[in-house]
C-alpha cells in the first residue's frame, strides 16, 4: 500500500506509462521552492520518493526560483536521481526533472532560452534532434546540466533492491 505519513494513498497504482506509446498519459508531480539558499531539504526528497513508490515510472519535478542549486542541494538531488534511475522491470523507478529560474522564467520556447544562455546549455541542444518537449529528454539534460550527472545512456541502471 502506498499510504504513508504523507497522506499519499491512491486507490490503485497505475501501470508505468511509456512516453511515445500512443495516447497514454504520463503522471507528473513535484516540489517547488523559492530563492532560499538551501531550498531543497532531505525531507522534501523523502516525500518525493514516497510518491514515486506509489506511481512507478512517473515524472517528478524539483523546481527552484533561483538560477542554480547549492552544493548541498546538488548532492541531495544527485542521490535522488540515482535512486530514480534504478530499474524496476524494464523502466526506471521514476524520472527526475530539475528546473531553475532559467526554465521557470523562460519565454515561450525553452530551446531559445538555453540557446541564448550559451555554454553547456547551448551545447546540450545543438543537435537538431533534441526535443525539450519530450520529458525523458528534459530529465536527462537537466540532470546533466544542473547535477553534473552522466547521460542516462552512459549510466547503467542497477536493478532496485
Amino acid at each position: 500500500m502506498c499510504a504513508g505519513n504523507h497522506g499519499v494513498a491512491p486507490q490503485t497504482t497505475p501501470p508505468a506509462p511509456r512516453w511515445g506509446s500512443g495516447d497514454e498519459p504520463i503522471f507528473v508531480f513535484g516540489e517547488t521552492k523559492s530563492f532560499a539558499e538551501e531550498a531543497v531539504r532531505p525531507r522534501d526528497v523523502e516525500v518525493l520518493k514516497d510518491v514515486a513508490r506509489c506511481l512507478p515510472g512517473s515524472f517528478m519535478v524539483v523546481a527552484v526560483l533561483k538560477e542554480d542549486f547549492s552544493a548541498a542541494e546538488k548532492s541531495l538531488l544527485s542521490d535522488l536521481a540515482g535512486w530514480c534511475r534504478e530499474s524496476i522491470g524494464q523502466d526506471s523507478r521514476a524520472h527526475l526533472i530539475v528546473l531553475t529560474g532559467t526554465e521557470l522564467f523562460s519565454g515561450f520556447y525553452l530551446h531559445e532560452t538555453w540557446k541564448a544562455k550559451g555554454g553547456r546549455f547551448a551545447e546540450a541542444i545543438a543537435h537538431p534532434s533534441v526535443d525539450l518537449s519530450d520529458p525523458f529528454t528534459l530529465a536527462n539534460l537537466t540532470q546533466q546540466l544542473y547535477l553534473d550527472l552522466p547521460s542516462f545512456f552512459d549510466d547503467p541502471r542497477p536493478a532496485s533492491k
